[in-house]
């Protein structure tokens, strides 16, 4: 029956047996260590609480194993130790197992033996990096283990992973490395409400990371496991990808080849989607073992050609405001991402901001150079002609990067229009200089 119970025909139920099942919880502390790890349970398993280390001295083990144990379901919980960060993963033969923070979630069938390993690595900094990856390379490793840092390395435990932390907003940080060492894993913890940024790879994959959020990543061409999500990343051209909890993908952003990126999504994966220049009302859904790649014209600027990779075994879907677009494997489309529109406030804020720039290049183009007590002579025209130019253009420059900062990214026109508006707030300025 659905409790694990197997009943012989013809033979009275209370004679029924039962197929035992098996829990196993492993203690592995990297490096060996001789702290002591304490740990509860729930569902009825025996004890109700115990403890593990992982050290030679005999005193604990650092296996535990119930047997003879019915299908249900049970959790095994760590208790958090200063000075140690804990990956917890689990082997379930048929993946109904699930971890969360320290705490593993059993679900355990009849005649299952479900293993779950919690590692723990030192912290002796407390910066939320596991001593074994706590440095920077630079030839070699340097280790910073002593030294609250951000920086985190596995290329001298023969990984590919790098990375920093650059902001930790209210949230812990963890950075751990499981072994091997081909990775790193992040969780975002502490229950704050900000937005964590750690920088993986290269400079054009920030990972935007809330609390709760945990992955494995390995560099490369960046390989994502979310654990717990959605997690973010930035590409370098401003577009986002979304990658939810369950998912494994591949991004792949050379900086060398801007303006061209590719997401691929694994079997079995949960949906991936891409925000095309972070705008929410145009995105790229890309299914379990579809490919996407995807590509911005730069001589017209929001223009993204999408096209469904070799190897792709679904049709991904391109949503935008006109309606969405399904491209079937070995296919493309192209879709133009809307320009944001300014909001009432920041057409508001960006007229004041112009109007007191304008006024004071004005008082400053109309002062007069005095040293001492005794008023200069007026600098010859070219003088103030080159002064009046160089105003309109810090005039333009500020106004521009207004714009960015309130509105949105920043096309190449963009630059050319500000130095012709820099030249008219120029001949405006000298004009008004010349008639007072």
């Amino acid at each position: 029956d659905g409790s694990g119970n197997v009943y012989i025909s013809g033979q009275d139920t209370d004679n029924a047996f039962k197929i035992e099942s098996t829990i196993t919880i492993i203690k592995d502390t990297v490096p060996d260590s001789g702290q002591d790890f304490a740990f509860t349970t729930t569902g009825g398993l025996t004890p109700t609480s115990f403890s593990l280390d992982d050290d030679t001295d005999g005193t604990l083990a650092d296996t535990r194993t119930f047997s003879t144990l019915t299908a249900g379901s049970y959790t095994v919980t760590e208790t958090a130790v200063a000075g140690f960060t804990t990956t917890l993963s689990c082997v379930d033969p048929d993946g109904g197992t699930t971890t969360s923070g320290t705490t593993a979630t059993i679900d355990l069938d009849p005649g299952e033996t479900v293993t779950c390993t919690f590692t723990n690595s030192g912290d002796d900094d407390g910066d939320g990096i596991a001593n074994p990856i706590d440095g920077t390379v630079n030839g070699t490793f340097t280790d910073q283990s002593a030294v609250f840092s951000n920086d985190f390395r596995t290329q001298h435990l023969g990984g590919t992973t790098f990375g920093s932390i650059r902001t930790r907003a209210d949230l812990q940080v963890l950075a751990q490395a499981p072994l091997p060492a081909t990775g790193v894993r992040l969780r975002a913890a502490g229950g704050g409400v900000g937005t964590a940024v750690v920088q993986l790879c290269a400079e054009t994959l920030p990972v935007l990371l809330t609390n709760g959020d945990a992955g494995e990543f390995v560099c490369g061409s960046l390989q994502i496991q979310v654990t717990m999500g959605p997690i973010e990343i930035v590409l370098s051209g401003g577009s986002i990808v979304m990658i939810p909890t369950g998912a494994t993908a591949t991004v792949t952003d050379d900086p060398a080849t801007p303006g061209v990126f590719s997401v691929v999504n694994a079997p079995g994966s949960p949906a991936i989607e891409i925000l095309l220049n972070a705008d929410a009302s145009t995105t790229v859904q890309v299914p379990a073992g579809a490919t996407a790649v995807v590509t911005e014209d730069h001589a017209t600027p929001g223009e993204f050609t999408v096209v469904n990779g070799a190897g792709s075994t679904a049709p991904i879907t391109v949503n935008t405001p006109s309606g969405p677009v399904v491209v079937p494997p070995g296919g493309n489309t192209v879709v133009v991402v809307p320009t944001p529109i300014p909001t009432l406030p920041q057409w508001g804020m960006i007229l004041l901001t112009l109007s007191s720039l304008t006024l004071a290049t004005w008082q400053l183009a109309g002062q007069r150079v005095v040293v001492g007590a005794t008023e200069a002579a007026p600098p010859a025209a070219e003088s103030q002609w080159l002064r009046s130019l160089l105003l309109g253009q810090g005039l333009a420059t500020l106004s521009l990067v207004l714009y960015a900062v309130l509105v949105g990214p920043l096309v190449p026109h963009d630059g050319l229009g500000a130095f012709l508006a820099g030249l008219l707030l120029g001949v405006m300025v000298e004009g008004y200089r010349r008639s007072r």
